[in-house]
């Protein structure tokens, strides 16, 4: 995928129109779950479900939301987990499989982000 990219980009095309969709990741194991214990390094608020969690060290806000019981849609765990960040910030692996337009919209991938703070999402 990597090669295809750079080739896309050689080529002129830009950015916007690559778009990319992983099945799995370098930098999680999505079969691994979060330790139970663990440094707290965030709270994340879950507007529409009025719920908020403790984040610990080493977790993404869908790890979070799942140790919670909040439902975000997250097929492959890899991409399609878009949710809209209200407040804070977070850390992100990758975000290839957001448009330019749910970015500017405040979009990220719960499935790669780890809260860099207190956050909020619109789940």
């Amino acid at each position: 995928m990597d090669a295809v990219k750079a080739a896309l980009h050689q080529l002129g095309v830009p950015n916007s129109q690559v778009k990319t969709e992983g099945f799995g990741t370098d930098r999680r194991d999505p079969s691994k779950k979060a330790q139970k214990l663990g440094k707290v390094i965030a709270t994340v608020s879950f507007r529409e479900s009025h719920l908020s969690a403790a984040a610990r060290e080493g977790m993404t806000l869908l790890d979070v939301a799942d140790e919670s019981g909040v439902f975000i849609d997250s097929a492959c765990r890899s991409g399609t987990c878009g949710v809209k960040l209200t407040s804070g910030k977070v850390r992100l692996g990758t975000d290839d499989a957001l448009s330019d337009e749910e970015r500017a919209q405040g979009y990220i991938l719960a499935c790669q982000a780890q809260p860099d703070g207190d956050v909020a999402l619109d789940v």
